[in-house]
């Protein structure tokens, strides 16, 4: 009977180890641990293989592979299993190879407390003939979540806080009379204000101040705004001193093509010295701001009108057509209405590359019976698909509004029941600084009656040091139309666009004022004009000469001596 019982047990544990060899497929992680040092709302990676080690020499596969990830615990709490993605896991692995490799992410949100936080990944699996799981294996995580480092530091401590970067404060003036943002939401050519307080709370005075501003992409480590610093000044005990600066997006230190929608972050650093403590201070700051690009968006920007014109003139019209979305546009178009007039043209502006601009130039004609008051003129930019562009940050329309005061006829006019006048005005010649330039202009009488006129000019005053005119004073009969000519001094300095008012008077009362605008080029090299600035060192020169010469004189004659 023992025998019986010894045989049963033996055969058992044969048994028993038989099942056991049938399951023995087992893995190995390569590698088996993996560790990192990651900034906080930074990233890191790496990747790993499964190595289906058998050795039954049943040649079984493994197949059925999972993985799983635990939370990763640290001492200032936890990093959440979420924040680490596991690629793919392949369908199978034969005995005595490795699987391809697998990728693995950890992404640490920018919240996460700095500190050391240890997990798991878990790799599991079954043998394809017995279905029994292998043995688990784990890769071990240990990430090291730093402090974000920050591009603008403090040279100085601030042990008594006595300087401080109080308040930033920004205010979104939008373009063209428009705001499409917020104070903190910004579209590419917004103008941005921004408001700095810089106080000392201290019981002496902080001398030598320094204020560095710049603003800062940190998704990729640039400044969009390169570190500036303004002017220095003192602070007297318990006071304050509010620093204004305006910036335009498309003026920045990098093309706005290489902008991306995203947070930056405007960056401010005072430094002083403290004679109350008698030692170097600083104190840093910061405000986030969002930049929104959109897809489709163009806009005007810089649109240029007069804000008064007569009856009968013709009204000229230029602006920056702006193509502020990612995607060029084509066959781009502006609206110019106001329904009072009976104004309603479309200017065709034609392609525009993302992120750049066209010029809007145009004329349009004011009336001769228009009545005296103030009238909104619309502009609206369209599509190719004559749709007025709307963005999707809150499906504001690219339609702009300025008012045009018009004096010619009603009660409120001080032309009223007097002459009208056409006017017209083209370049004659010149254009270049420091000579003369000479408009033309046609005056014609739209009066039933002979008028005596006088054509003058004004506002030229910051481009030209004097005006002149051949024939002044002259008399139209009715229809009739007179070519006068006006010369004008460019002063040296003067480049750009510049303007006048080229205003025709009857009876002692302004009949019309046209403003004109001309184009001055940057002066070139002039004997004349270096003799002219240069006079005091040719005097000098004059000088030296007639001295040379009676030293040579002298020195002949004591030579014959």
């Amino acid at each position: 009977m023992k025998n019986k019982i010894l045989t049963f047990v033996v055969l058992s544990i044969l048994s028993i180890v038989a099942v056991l060899g049938m399951a023995s497929a087992a893995i190995t992680l390569y590698p088996s641990s993996y560790s990192a040092n990651v900034e906080q709302g930074a990233s890191s990676s790496f990747t790993f293989k499964i190595f289906n080690d058998d050795s039954s020499g049943n040649n079984y596969t493994l197949v059925n592979i999972t993985s799983s990830v635990s939370n990763l615990i640290g001492s200032a709490g936890t990093l959440s299993s979420s924040a680490v993605s596991v690629g793919a896991m392949p369908s199978y692995v034969a005995n005595e190879t490795n699987s391809s490799n697998i990728a693995v992410s950890i992404n640490v949100p920018s919240s996460q407390a700095a500190g050391v936080y240890t997990g798991n990944i878990t790799i599991d699996g079954k043998n394809n003939e017995t279905g029994f799981s292998v043995t688990e294996k784990v890769i071990t995580l240990s990430i090291n979540v730093t402090q974000k480092s920050e591009p603008f530091s403090c040279e100085y401590a601030n042990a008594h806080d006595n300087l401080r970067v109080k308040k930033i404060e920004f205010t979104n003036n939008g373009f063209s009379g428009n705001e499409f943002g917020e104070d903190d939401e910004w579209f590419p050519i917004d103008e941005i204000k921004v408001e700095l307080t810089i106080e000392n709370k201290g019981e002496e005075k902080i001398e030598d101040i320094e204020v560095e501003w710049g603003l800062y992409d940190p998704s990729t480590g640039d400044w969009v705004i390169e570190l500036d610093t303004e002017n220095e000044f003192d602070l007297k005990s318990d006071k304050a001193e509010i620093i204004e600066l305006t910036f335009t997006l498309d003026d920045v230190d990098m093309d706005l093509e290489d902008l991306d929608e995203g947070t930056y972050v405007f960056y401010v650093k005072a430094t002083g010295y403290d004679t109350e403590f008698e030692e170097d201070v600083c104190d840093l700051d910061s405000q986030e701001a969002e930049i929104i690009i959109e897809s489709d968006f163009v806009v005007l920007n810089e649109i240029t009108i007069p804000e008064t014109t007569s009856c009968g003139t013709d009204l000229l019209i230029s602006a920056d057509v702006w193509n502020i979305g990612k995607d060029d546009q084509e066959e781009v178009y502006v609206n110019i209405y106001n329904k009072e007039l009976k104004i309603d043209e479309d200017v065709e502006i034609g392609d525009i590359d993302a992120f750049s601009y066209e010029r809007l130039d145009a004329t349009v004609g004011i009336p001769s019976n228009a009545l005296a008051k103030t009238y909104n003129f619309i502009f609206s930019v369209y599509d190719e698909g004559d749709d007025v562009y709307s963005n999707d940050y809150n499906d504001d329309d690219a339609i702009f509004s300025l008012p045009v005061k018009v004096t010619c006829t009603g009660e409120d006019s001080e032309t009223d029941g007097i002459n009208k006048v056409v006017v017209s005005a083209v370049l004659e010649s010149g254009g270049k600084a420091g000579e003369n330039l000479v408009v033309k202009s046609t005056i014609t009488n739209l009066e039933s009656k002979s008028v005596t006129y006088v054509a003058g000019a004004t506002g030229y005053s910051n481009w030209a040091s004097s005006a002149s005119v051949d024939q002044p004073t002259f008399t139209l009969a009715s229809g009739e139309s007179k070519t006068v000519l006006f010369t004008f001094t460019v002063k040296d300095d003067v480049q750009g666009e510049q303007t006048f008012n080229l205003e025709v008077t009857s009876g002692g009362k302004v009949v019309t004022s046209q403003p004109v605008s001309v184009e001055i080029e940057k002066e070139g090299f002039s004997f004349t004009q270096f003799w002219k600035n240069n006079n005091y060192l040719w005097g000098i020169a004059l000088i030296n000469i007639i001295l040379i010469i009676v030293i040579i004189i002298i020195a002949i004659k004591i030579i014959r001596k």
